[in-house]
């Protein structure tokens, strides 16, 4: 039977058998690969039959490759992750130090404005308020001052110490 009569035959009669015969067969029966899947089937349950009493090992084998496989996929991904949020926590640190160390100056400046306005306020009313109060406004001045100005260089060595570690 030709494949052309077999396509014929198909549209007349369409079953398997019809089919069947338009594909070469080969010299011990068996149709060609590519003709059908009963080779592969024959082979697969062949080596099914065969590593019937191997099952057990093969089994333990192929579970031991993947434990192996997946205890380096975990620790390349965990030290590779744990690198990386080492290296954000140190940025995010350095950045949140350097902003409450602005905000610090920020507010002995405020505190310094304050206590100037003050004075001024004291000094410039119609019957002018010396003495004490404003001995005692101008004392608080210097000491701010004086806090503010070791504060903003330590705090900045500290910021540079930080930003080195993190690089």
């Amino acid at each position: 039977m030709t494949f052309a009569s077999a396509i014929v035959s198909l549209t007349v009669n369409p079953t398997f058998s019809d089919f069947a015969g338009a594909f070469p067969v080969g010299e011990n029966g068996q149709r060609h690969q590519g003709a059908g899947q009963g080779g592969l089937r024959q082979q697969i349950s062949t080596f099914l039959e065969w590593s019937k009493p191997y099952r057990e090992i093969i089994a333990l084998g192929v579970s031991i490759i993947l434990a192996i496989s997946g205890a380096v996929a975990w620790a390349v991904a965990h030290f590779a992750t744990q690198t990386a949020v080492s290296n954000l926590e140190c940025k995010l640190t350095h950045q949140l130090t350097s902003q409450l160390h602005g905000s610090h100056a920020n507010l002995y400046a405020a505190q310094i404005d304050a206590r100037e306005s003050q004075v001024k306020q004291l000094s410039s009313q119609n019957p002018p308020i010396s003495g004490a109060p404003v001995k005692t406004l101008m004392d608080e001045v210097d000491t701010l001052k004086g806090k503010q100005d070791p504060e903003n260089e330590a705090s900045k060595d500290q910021l540079n110490e930080a930003l080195v570690v993190c690089r």
